[in-house]
């Protein structure tokens, strides 16, 4: 799969995603991100306040494990709930494209687009200690089902679990290339 040329939604994914992000910034003129400050208050937080943000929020949800604990690694400065959250919110972010199969998800399991791509994320952050590059690059068709909980046997699922298959391998395929060991790394 080559994210370059696929033409999955209608045209290339990244020349939409590019257009629709330059249009963003053509047209937010009261808008400004000041990136030097996020990066000073985020480094700001401590290994506590992660935690807490991440009960209250996330955690409350998915029961996922952000504490300073977690064997991830430390990469220029980033703890380890900083990283596992990261990674946790930008796998969300990748894959929370599902909102065309709607109907036929709430026919399929009784859920909408977006309780299908947070849960199955949720499984995928339960499963693997760290959802890496590797992982990412390496997973398969049927995990992807497995995971969000999507019916091979009807059509319009399949091309939706191949949709994800394909976005998740080639993210993992990008990040390895860049020597990259996660999303958190990336973004970071």
């Amino acid at each position: 799969f080559n994210i370059e040329k696929s033409s999955m939604g209608g045209g290339k994914i990244l020349d939409r995603i590019r257009s629709d992000s330059l249009f963003v910034y053509k047209n937010a003129d009261d808008v400004s991100i000041n990136h030097s400050r996020i990066i000073e208050v985020v480094r700001s937080l401590t290994d506590e306040e992660i935690s807490k943000f991440s009960h209250s929020t996330v955690q409350d949800t998915c029961d996922l494990d952000f504490s300073a604990g977690s064997p991830i690694g430390d990469y220029k400065g980033m703890t380890h709930a900083i990283r596992r959250h990261i990674n946790f919110l930008a796998t969300i972010d990748l894959i929370n494209f599902a909102s065309g199969f709607r109907n036929e998800l709430h026919k399929s399991n009784s859920k909408g687009a977006y309780q299908t791509i947070h849960e199955g994320v949720v499984r995928f952050f339960k499963i693997e200690n760290h959802v890496s590059a590797e992982i990412f690059r390496s997973i398969s068709l049927e995990k992807i089902a497995t995971l969000f909980e999507i019916s091979l046997e009807q059509e319009s699922l399949k091309q939706l679990a191949t949709m994800l298959l394909e976005v998740i391998q080639s993210t993992g395929e990008i990040l390895l290339k860049e020597g990259k060991k996660d999303l958190a790394e990336f973004v970071w």
